[in-house]
């Protein structure tokens, strides 16, 4: 038990988590004739991408792209998953580009090349139709916002209340940013809930 969980274990238990949530929805989408959800309507439709790796521990692997490669490929299968049973609208939550980074510059280029590789493998199968939404928490975007247009998502959506509106001027100013951008304006952790004005 101290060296984690048995890798055929973790293999396991996300197929069966897999199947649970996937096997309902194919019902719920399918018995009506209305056409089929644009969204996933619950917590369980985002992908949590580097989230899995950062906060997990692996023993074992030596080199941490080959764990996000592995990770991507299996996302890669939820997602053409979730297209077939004809969701237009994926969100691959929270590829966490900035909290893996590491502190040494001269290790950056490396992990943002790798890690933005990894998120593109998770969608690369997707038909043109299909809409890529992908979010990411309060973070500076200065240092990675490259790497943040190289992922591709059609959407972003990005945690802004606390920060005045700064976070979006980084997509505006010295870039060119051509996909879609969703601006937080609420912090689902704070106890303040503001106006509807």
């Amino acid at each position: 038990m101290s060296r984690g969980m048995n890798h055929f274990n973790f293999v396991v238990y996300s197929n069966a988590v897999a199947i649970l949530i996937l096997f309902p929805l194919s019902f719920i989408i399918h018995r009506t004739k209305r056409p089929p959800l644009k969204i996933l309507p619950f917590e369980a439709g985002w992908i949590k991408m580097f989230y899995l790796y950062s906060f997990s521990l692996f023993v074992g692997f030596e080199v941490r792209s080959e764990i996000c490669y592995h990770i991507a490929l299996a996302i890669k299968d939820e997602v053409e998953d979730l297209e077939r049973a004809g969701i237009i609208v994926i969100p691959i939550d929270e590829a966490a580009l900035r909290e893996g980074l590491p502190l040494r510059k001269s290790e950056q280029a490396s992990y943002l090349e790798w890690a933005v590789h990894s998120f593109s493998i998770t969608s690369c199968s997707v038909e043109d139709t299909t809409q890529i939404h992908t979010h990411m928490c309060y973070s500076n975007f200065n240092d990675i916002i490259h790497s943040i247009i190289n992922m591709d998502a059609d959407v972003i959506t990005i945690e802004n209340s606390r920060s005045d509106e700064k976070l979006l001027s980084v997509f505006r100013e010295g870039v060119k940013y051509g996909a879609g951008i969703g601006p937080g304006v609420y912090d689902i952790h704070s106890p303040r809930i503001p106006s509807t004005e």
